[in-house]
Parts: C-alpha cells; sequence; structure tokens
C-alpha cells in the first residue's frame, strides 16, 4: 500500500507545481501590464506568459555577451500581439526584444524562434535549426515529433507544453530539470 499512496502523493506534488508555476508566469507577466498591453486573446497572453518563463530555465552553451533576448516569431497569428508585452522585459539579466521574421537568413540573429506553423516550413529548415544555438517553440500536441524543442498544446482546457529534450541537447540548449518535470511529454 504505500508505493501508491507514494504515487498518488508524487502526482498531487506534480499537479501543486504545475498550478504554481502556471500562477507564478501570469502573475509575472501582467502585474507590469497595463490593460492597453494585454490582448483580446487570452489563450495567447497564458501561452507568451509560459514562453517568458521558459527562457528563464533554459541555458544557451554559445549565448553571445550580450544584453539582449531576441525571441524571433515567424508567422502574422494572434501570438504575435501577446509577445510584445514581453518586449522591454528582464529574463536572466537580458532584456527581451521580440522581432517578427519572414526569411530563414534572418533566424541567426534570434535565441528564441517561435513558429507559428511548422507545416509552412521547409523541413530542410526544421533540420538546420536543430544544428543551430535556438530554442525552437511551436504549437500543436505533435510539434515535438515534427522538429520543435517545446511544443505548446492544448489539452482538457488547459495549455500544456512538451519537450524534446534529444533536440534541444542538438540545439546545445540545457533545459533545467525543474522545467523537464512539468513537461507532459519529454521526448528522450
Amino acid at each position: 500500500m504505500p508505493r501508491a499512496s507514494n504515487h498518488i502523493q508524487s502526482h498531487r506534488m506534480a499537479c501543486l507545481i504545475m498550478l504554481s508555476l502556471t500562477a507564478y508566469m501570469l502573475v509575472t507577466c501582467f502585474c507590469a501590464a497595463s490593460p492597453a498591453e494585454i490582448s483580446r486573446h487570452p489563450e495567447k497572453d497564458v501561452e507568451a506568459a509560459f514562453i517568458y518563463n521558459f527562457t528563464k530555465f533554459i541555458k544557451w552553451r554559445e549565448h553571445k555577451d550580450s544584453v539582449v533576448l531576441v525571441i524571433g516569431y515567424w508567422g502574422t497569428g494572434t501570438l504575435l500581439d501577446a509577445l510584445k508585452m514581453l518586449h522591454g522585459k528582464k529574463t536572466q539579466g537580458k532584456i527581451i526584444h521580440i522581432k517578427q521574421i519572414s526569411h530563414y537568413n534572418k533566424i541567426d540573429q534570434v535565441d528564441v524562434l517561435i513558429i507559428e506553423n511548422l507545416k509552412h516550413i521547409d523541413e530542410k529548415i526544421i533540420k538546420e535549426l536543430a544544428r543551430k544555438n535556438i530554442l525552437t517553440i511551436a504549437e500543436g500536441p505533435d510539434a515535438v515529433e515534427k522538429g520543435a524543442i517545446i511544443g505548446l498544446y492544448k489539452k482538457y482546457n488547459r495549455i500544456r507544453f512538451a519537450i524534446n529534450l534529444k533536440k534541444a541537447k542538438a540545439s546545445k540548449l540545457i533545459i533545467s530539470s525543474r522545467l523537464l518535470k512539468l513537461a507532459q511529454p519529454v521526448i528522450k
């Protein structure tokens, strides 16, 4: 009987950590935001909060000696509006800059690349991204299988995320064990 009890306690602890992290993300992102800064798409605001907090739990091995962390967005969707409220905030001592990316030759200018739709990107580009020291994030339950390092998806009306640890290592990114514990699933 103690094993079942330990499993239940472990599950409760994981749920509590996830709930705490979500609350923390929302508070840190939105307490300083004015009503004009909050987008009209609350789900995208939550995704932007997740992305902001991902940057706190990831280390770039080849990080430039820059005071800026550039988050690039490849697409035209509503997430871009939500990401704009992160512009100027700090993470790991660096100031976040949001930049819209429309062509592959601009990718080397970013530390984080959010891809609106992996279907619209050539498979060669996705393979090339795996060799760069760039955190790639995409939406969809199969995003990590298709090449993203982090995939955001909706399950039971909640935003969840998956991590492809193999891709992260190939990109020379170090992901905190605290973040890995919250990911569902982690591909190793």
